[in-house]
């Protein structure tokens, strides 16, 4: 059942990011009118139980309810309902908050669930979740980069979608970046400030673009940029204002750390396949690499074929 992280990462994103949180909770000598009432009013699909140190014991969902209704089973404590639901002696199911919404696929799949009390190290309720919370996610879990939270592969194809269906589009702009010298950021200060820069990079570009534009992260310490409606001008002004704000970076606690990045940049018509695009602004990049990093390079529109890396 291992099969759900393939091409997804975001499918390691831990339960507490999806939970609802502060679930509603009994305890077994409540009345179940009670459970009844918060269901109704609060328009909720199950209650946990708990003990006195608020620890999951059991769980009571919507279609225990109705089986108590035709049982008529209404005017008992939640204790007794259990035991006409013979669920009293049942072991729950929960999770831990940090557990990977692939183990929470596997758990719903694997048990036939749609319900899952989230605790925390110490094994006390800390939230709920539920069958229709990831698929209410799915979007989010598919096209999001988990570490920057910028749109990732997959999204770049929804957005490939949506530049095909513009009828006549205005030249769009391309800026392909790639933080300089990032292998050595990594094996210098560890991969937990690597991290930190690829969020504080994406952070930075996205400060630096229009609400129109479109951000991904392409790959590792490469992002991409497609700017809605732009001419020459406007996509260089708009790369030397991300290239100089992104050099402006300071990390507390590494002072003498400076991150510079190198922009390759092109433009894009209504004619030109998007993938051509690409690989002219990643031609663009790779110039300004050779030329010292640090810059932003232009490269104009012309025969992909033409373009030869030297």
């Amino acid at each position: 059942m291992k099969n759900f992280s393939t091409n997804s990462p975001q499918l390691t994103t831990p339960v507490k990011n999806f939970m609802t949180k502060h679930p509603y909770i009994l305890k077994l000598t409540d009345s179940l009118e009670k459970a009844i009432n918060i269901m109704v009013f609060n328009k909720v699909g199950s209650i946990i139980i708990v003990n006195d140190e608020k620890k999951p014991i059991n769980i009571l969902t919507k279609t225990d309810i109705l089986k108590l209704l035709f049982f008529k089973q209404t005017n008992v404590s939640i204790k007794k309902a259990l035991k006409k639901l013979k669920k009293e002696k049942k072991k729950i199911l929960t999770i831990n908050e940090n557990a990977s919404i692939t183990d929470c696929i596997e758990t719903f799949i694997s048990s036939g669930i749609k319900y899952l009390p989230v605790v925390n190290g110490k094994g006390k309720v800390a939230g709920i979740i539920s069958s229709n919370d990831i698929i209410h996610n799915f979007s989010y879990l598919i096209f999001i980069d988990n570490l920057t939270k910028l749109g990732n592969r997959h999204y770049l194809e929804s957005v490939k979608v949506k530049l095909n269906k513009l009828q006549n589009r205005i030249t769009t702009g391309i800026l392909m970046l790639d933080i300089d010298n990032f292998k050595k950021v990594n094996d210098t200060y560890g991969h937990t400030l690597g991290d930190k820069v690829l969020r504080k990079t994406a952070e930075t570009i996205i400060n630096n673009v229009r609400f129109i534009d479109e951000v991904i992260r392409y790959g590792g310490e490469e992002f991409l940029v497609i700017l809605l409606k732009a001419h020459k001008e406007v996509v260089l002004k708009i790369g030397e204002r991300i290239r100089k704000a992104i050099k402006n970076i300071r990390f507390k606690g590494q002072p003498e750390l400076q991150i510079t990045v190198s922009i390759g940049a092109t433009l894009c018509s209504s004619d030109c396949k998007l993938e051509d695009c690409i690989k002219r602004a990643d031609f663009a990049l790779k110039k300004a690499k050779r030329e010292g990093k640090d810059r932003v390079v232009f490269t104009p529109p012309r025969i992909l074929g033409q373009l030869k890396d030297k």
